[in-house]
């Protein structure tokens, strides 16, 4: 869409510059890629400001490389899913943007509970390989049931919505379980660095 923009904007001074009078004005009353163009800066922002604070958060309450561990699954999570958002199709607009933005704090959560039940199993006196798989093990079901409960909570968008709305809203459930997903794969994979953590 916003190379769309960049290509409309050519066009259009090419015909003011050869078409029309000097004293004619051509004005937009709508620019589209502007506001997708806003969108993706915003959810940028929005992407690192969470990572900050959760990195600041959970240094509170957790030793700090298992902190980093927690906050890099959310540009992780996010970058792949939109990898394979792109691989089956589904458009990065303003909607599934929302829907990115509408997760970050979701997807960290996954990544929290793995690291919680890993220090549990250390302050046990386990060793931190055991600890990483056994939590990673552990957890993995409930994970999993709450994420799919997560992700199901949206799809009943795609049958009470209709006509336009319905189609601009097509991609909002798939974009979040997408990330979810990802998220959860991340959550249970990441602790295999665990060991080698101080």
């Amino acid at each position: 869409i916003v190379q769309y923009g960049r290509d409309v904007d050519e066009v259009l001074h090419e015909f003011i510059a050869a078409e029309l009078p000097a004293d004619v004005q051509v004005q937009r009353i709508a620019d589209q890629a502007k506001v997708v163009g806003d969108s993706v800066h915003s959810f940028l922002r929005d992407l690192f400001v969470a990572m900050a604070i959760i990195i600041l958060v959970m240094m509170l309450l957790f030793p700090l490389r298992s902190a980093i561990v927690a906050a890099i699954t959310i540009p992780l999570s996010t970058f792949i899913s939109v990898g394979i958002m792109y691989l089956f199709g589904i458009p990065l607009n303003t909607v599934t943007l929302a829907a990115l933005v509408v997760v970050l704090g979701m997807i960290v959560d996954n990544s929290i509970v793995v690291i919680d039940g890993y220090l549990d199993y250390l302050g046990r006196g386990h060793s931190r390989w055991f600890a990483a798989v056994e939590s990673a093990r552990e957890f993995f079901p409930s994970l999993l049931l709450a994420t799919v409960c997560i992700c199901m909570i949206f799809y009943p968008i795609l049958f009470t919505m209709t006509g336009m709305m319905g189609d601009f809203l097509t991609y909002f459930p798939w974009t979040i379980t997408i990330n979810l997903m990802v998220s959860l794969l991340l959550a249970v994979l990441a602790l295999y660095n665990a060991p080698y953590q101080d």
